[in-house]
């Protein structure tokens, strides 16, 4: 589900996986992915998916991923070279070795994994081998239309993956290493228990009339009624309902449950799909997240409006058209 810098380039995935539909490719220029990994689990920074898997390296894919090389350093630490800049028209995958650890992933998996994003020119943009530790994504539903999620489900640990995609323009390739299930990350907040699954701030008695209403059902999911006419140009981030806990700043880890919609309201993510609240780092989600929940408290539920430029920019990204204005309802359950 979501970026403002080069530091983080994920797709992992969309908000999507890893997120998101947010796991996310954040770009330089604040398009990508809103993806939205949780917060990364202790891992050494050596760590591989699998210790007793053979060591692979060479050429494994085709198409337009031709020519990338993988290989290891002395310490096993994986890396892809790559013979001459890429440029991806479409959503690739190749898969460098197949996994045979444990049960397949599934939708609703919590699972743990490394990766090593590049620009379309070879540049490692954001590595957890760099930082020192795995990160934890959820796997979401096919319909959802993150196209990440799509390809992981069948897999197993010990898999070794690489993805590649498009977004405002810029193609990025992620080496993916993925670990196996793990546990769900625990939601954190300053005014209320980890067993909050909605908001529960006082309702804002102000809201804008230019934005799609929401309505909530007795469980607290939201719904929108699209409205005719343009949308707004600039990002729109209301309280509907405001919250009694901390401020939330640009580079803190949010738990959420959200959906987004486009502007004429197809959905094209949701957390409560799997019913499960998701964590994203604002660091890593589409500037339009990044921007627009910080300053907010937690506890708030706040709706979103977020123009192309601080989305998705003019490229499909998966089932989101080019330059789409995203409507997301989010509520805010934690920050850490």
């Amino acid at each position: 589900m979501i970026g403002t810098s080069s530091r983080r380039a994920t797709a992992a995935a969309t908000v999507l996986f890893l997120g998101l539909g947010l796991l996310g490719c954040s770009q330089s220029d604040g398009g990508g992915a809103i993806a939205t990994p949780s917060e990364p689990e202790t891992a050494g920074p050596s760590a591989v998916p699998s210790s007793s898997a053979p060591a692979v390296q060479g050429e494994f894919c085709d198409g337009e991923l031709a020519g990338l090389s993988y290989v290891t350093d002395d310490s096993g630490i994986p890396s892809l070279v790559f013979a001459e800049p890429i440029t991806v028209t479409t959503d690739q995958f190749c898969v460098i070795r197949e996994g045979d650890e444990g049960e397949a992933f599934q939708v609703g998996d919590y699972i743990s994994f490394h990766s090593v994003e590049y620009s379309g020119d070879g540049d490692v943009t954001y590595s957890t081998f760099q930082e020192g530790s795995a990160q934890t994504g959820q796997i979401q539903a096919e319909d959802i239309g993150d196209p990440i999620s799509n390809e992981l489900v069948g897999h197993k640990a010990g898999t070794i993956l690489v993805a590649a995609m498009t977004s405002s323009d810029q193609s990025y390739i992620i080496l993916f290493l993925l670990q196996g299930v793990t546990e769900a990350p625990a939601a954190t907040s300053s005014a209320a228990p980890v067993t909050e699954t909605r908001a529960w701030g006082t309702p804002n008695k102000e809201v804008n009339p230019d934005i799609p209403p929401v309505t909530l059902s007795d469980t607290g999911e939201p719904s929108i009624t699209p409205l005719k006419g343009n949308p707004p140009t600039k990002l729109v981030a209301q309280d509907l309902l405001i919250g009694d806990g901390a401020k939330v700043t640009e580079d803190q880890t949010v738990t959420v449950q959200y959906t987004g919609w486009l502007w004429d309201g197809t959905v094209f993510d949701s957390s409560w799909a799997t019913g499960e609240p998701v964590s994203f780092p604002l660091t890593g989600v589409i500037s339009g997240w990044t921007q627009g929940l910080a300053g907010h408290t937690v506890g708030s539920q706040v709706e979103l409006v977020i123009p192309p430029d601080m989305g998705y920019g003019d490229s499909d990204n998966g089932s989101i058209p080019g330059g789409s204005t995203l409507v997301f309802v989010v509520d805010i359950l934690g920050a850490s």
